[in-house]
């Protein structure tokens, strides 16, 4: 998703406005398209009247002028007398223009359909009355003049009807140029789109003087619009008594807390060698025990600290991210070649308006997929005194470059080569991580997305090959999740025993409080079967639960 104000405003300002600009246009083309063949048809009874005419004529020049006045609005011309002058010679060239095509049709009809003659038709003083459409008359015979037709509008029209074709085309174009057919809906756009832009960093820092270190001060005034106003300046400005800031036009008072936070970022966005990582780290134990220790044998460390800033709390997470890019991009010219290779990954690959928060001291468990349990995940607009409490701690910010660790517990049956050899039947606890952004960096405005995941793509990361046959030997089959004899349900439903087949699914499940072990009850909406995607407040769920293998069978 590439955030670019000005290009995305003029796209919809131009969709907007040619649709303003054509829907006049075809409805006074539709209207005057249905009518006029009702004009020049010949009449079944008696022609329109001359108030009929007037009706029609004076609705029909209303529309053409709306249609025409309302383009100079479209296109910013609010001055009256210029669409009123041009709708209104518009409405009445467009009347003109029909009597002289609906003469023309009638006497083309006369001549082609109904095989007759177009005549006058006198009055007593020898005037034209109207022509009419003489047919079947026998000639040199004055008792026989065969069948009289006459048009519904001969074409002429009183001078009382265009006067009131002309004041309608008037009243119309003044009064229903502004009238839009739809709500805009740019501003809502607008508002949407800018909710997730990325900070500008240093470029964004009022005056002179620009942030060492993304070291910056914040105002926390109040502003009129209904917000804190945030505007940031260097740390080492001085300002006057009194001095105004510049965005809420208040005297300036800085934000009286800042935060500490440390930056980290994954080591590498190999996605089969992050899992590698988890399986070397896995944890298996015997059914029906409990969970031993956690051992890392791959000693590798999947985080990497990128640098510390400190950061007001009025700040929001776009302009806070701002900042950090600017320390993280510091980094990678780092001699420690991992950071400086971390950096790089960050840079080119990190959103800018969603990160996650640690809060407490994982700085030490750097070699686990996920640190800590309780990550917060900040997004775009949310300022960081509405996501992290005032713990006086410092707070670990984890760039997030598309990849989500999630803990995943099921059982097995392992067999063995050696038919002698009795089947294990054992529980496994492993974090492994899934795609939540886009594999490739974005080149036009990197890094302007927030996290998200697939159920369709989260079911293929986690397939774990259930449907394997029974009769193959020297592979792991899973099998549901079981909780040690200990803490299980006397009336649960015993565990069933059979192999893994197409009941098996995958189910987030809460943790116990006192144990850590999951809570295996159903809940609506817990089983990945049931997500199509997940909002990022289900994300960050996922950073504090898990997904258990469980069979529906047995519950």
């Amino acid at each position: 998703m590439a955030i670019n104000p000005y290009r995305s405003f003029g796209l919809w300002r131009a969709w907007e406005s040619a649709r303003e600009s054509a829907v006049p246009i075809v409805v006074a083309t539709f209207a005057w398209v249905q009518v006029s063949p009702l004009l020049r048809a010949p009449s079944s009874g008696r022609p329109f009247s001359e108030l009929e005419l007037a009706v029609l004529m004076g609705g029909l020049a209303a529309l053409t002028s709306w249609a025409v006045a309302r383009q100079w609005t479209v296109f910013g011309k609010r001055r009256p007398l210029p669409p009123m002058l041009w709708g209104t010679a518009a409405a009445l060239a467009s009347i003109a223009l029909s009597a002289t095509l609906s003469k023309a049709g009638f006497s083309t009809w006369c001549a082609a359909e109904a095989a007759g003659t177009l005549q006058p038709l006198l009055m007593p003083d020898g005037s034209v009355e109207t022509w009419v459409c003489q047919r079947g008359a026998v000639p040199n015979n004055p008792y026989l003049k065969g069948t009289l037709l006459h048009p519904n509008w001969d074409g002429t029209l009183a001078w009382t009807a265009w006067v009131f074709a002309a004041v309608s085309a008037m009243l119309a174009a003044v009064g229903l140029r502004d009238l839009r057919l739809w709500r805009s809906g740019v501003g809502d756009q607008l508002f949407q789109l800018l909710k997730l832009a990325p900070g500008g960093g240093s470029a964004v820092v009022a005056g002179p003087d620009k942030p060492e270190n993304a070291a910056v001060v914040a105002c926390r005034n109040g502003t009129l619009w209904g917000e804190l106003c945030g505007q940031m300046y260097a740390a080492q400005r001085v300002f006057e008594p009194g001095e105004w800031c510049i965005r809420c036009q208040q005297p300036f008072r800085p934000a009286e807390r800042t935060i500490q936070v440390t930056i980290v970022s994954l080591a590498t966005a190999e996605i089969d060698v992050l899992n590698g990582l988890e399986r070397l780290d896995m944890l298996s134990w015997t059914r029906g025990e409990r969970p031993p220790p956690d051992p890392r044998l791959s000693g590798e460390e999947r985080w990497v600290v990128l640098g510390e800033t400190r950061l007001p709390d009025v700040v929001t997470v776009a302009q806070a991210l701002g900042l950090v890019m600017e320390v993280v991009e510091g980094a990678s010219s780092e001699t420690d070649e991992r950071v400086a290779e971390a950096a790089k990954l960050a840079t080119a690959r990190g959103s800018r308006v969603a990160c996650w928060f640690w809060p407490g001291r994982p700085l030490d468990r750097l070699t686990y997929a996920r640190p800590t349990e309780r990550a917060v995940l900040g997004i775009g607009p949310e300022r960081l005194r509405d996501l992290l409490p005032e713990s006086g701690g410092r707070v670990v910010l984890q760039i997030d470059i598309g990849l989500m660790p999630i803990e995943l517990r099921t059982g097995f049956c392992k067999r063995f080569l050696d038919p002698t050899r009795p089947d294990e039947l054992r529980n496994s606890k492993q974090d492994i991580w899934v795609p939540v952004g886009p594999f490739a960096p974005i080149k036009e405005s990197p890094g302007a997305w927030v996290p998200r995941l697939e159920g369709d793509a989260l079911r293929v990361w986690l397939s774990l090959d259930r449907t394997q046959p029974a009769g193959v030997r020297g592979v792991t089959v899973p099998l549901p999740y079981q909780l040690p004899d200990a803490l299980q349900d006397p009336d649960a439903p015993p565990a069933p025993t059979g192999l893994p087949d197409e009941g098996f699914d995958l189910v987030r499940m809460t943790r116990r409080a006192e144990d850590g072990e999951p809570e295996l009850r159903r809940r609506p909406g817990d089983s990945i079967a049931e997500w199509d995607w997940l909002e990022p407040e289900t994300i960050g769920l996922l950073r504090d639960e898990m997904l258990v293998l469980i069979d529906p069978r047995g519950l």
